[in-house]
């Protein structure tokens, strides 16, 4: 997993995430998250979507930089 990384306010930051492992129903049977923590300390949950090939993205477009 990727660490910590800065974005500047209003740009859209995108991580892809892969496993290892088949699943039978990836859109229905997995549940993807990623918690992206603000310089105030507010967290925000953002859900990663299927993409295929056993592969997850999730996006974020902050309303402050950091």
């Amino acid at each position: 997993m990727p660490g910590p990384q800065t974005l500047r306010q209003r740009t859209v930051g995108e991580w892809s995430f892969t496993s290892g492992q088949s699943y039978a129903s990836p859109f229905a049977g997995v549940l993807v998250e990623a918690v992206f923590t603000g310089p105030d300390g507010r967290e925000a949950v953002m859900p990663a979507v299927y993409d295929g090939n056993a592969t997850w993205r999730v996006r974020i477009n902050p309303g402050e930089g950091g």
